[in-house]
């Protein structure tokens, strides 16, 4: 990845945030640019488990605030680092992407974006997360052209928001933090 697309990423992400609209949130998540060849992103398939509402889900590390986080970022850094070991000093922040509300339990969730380098090795905790999947950027971005998904917002998609990965999809709240970080990265990535 050019590294010299860091700064219009982030301005595009904040020209993004500046437009959503949100309350305190109740967990936060750490979406993760991978520097590749490409710029990928990395995704969890969090354990299955009955009573667990995003058994089986492909999403990004994160989760709910602990009483030690000092503020929701440190959220997203603790949880990114007890899902899949990745220090807090092995990322960049970048932006938060702002604030999302889940349909499970009316919580709001803010998604914070972080420059990874993928030196470091993926330690996945087995009670929480199956596997991880880095996934190029490009390959969302091309299926969400493909589909009409651009210039549309998540609500205007509903239930036709899905990103397909492998033999899985991404759906419901992360493919809305999808949506939005595709959007605000959109001309930026297809420039690239």
């Amino acid at each position: 990845m050019n590294l010299q697309l860091v700064p219009h990423i982030k301005a595009n992400i904040l020209k993004a945030h500046s437009s959503l609209k949100g309350s305190s949130s109740g967990a936060a998540v750490a979406i993760l640019l991978v520097e590749r060849e490409e710029l990928n992103v990395l995704l969890i398939k969090k354990c299955s488990r009955e009573g667990y509402d995003w058994s089986g889900h492909m999403a990004f590390p994160g989760g709910r605030v602990d009483g030690e986080d000092k503020n929701l970022q440190e959220t997203a850094l603790r949880e990114m680092h007890e899902e899949v070991g990745i220090e807090a000093q092995a990322v960049e922040k970048i932006a938060s992407l702002g604030v999302f509300r889940t349909h499970i339990k009316n919580l709001t969730v803010e998604a914070f974006v972080f420059l990874w380098r993928g030196t470091d090795e993926i330690v996945i905790h087995e009670n929480e997360v199956e596997w991880t999947v880095e996934v190029p950027l490009g390959h969302f971005l091309d299926h969400h052209i493909k589909e009409g998904f651009h210039e549309k917002s998540p609500d205007e998609l509903g239930l036709d928001l899905r990103y397909p990965i492998e033999n899985h999809t991404v759906w419901g709240l992360t493919a809305n933090m999808l949506h939005t970080l595709l959007e605000a990265l959109r001309g930026t990535l297809l420039d690239s």
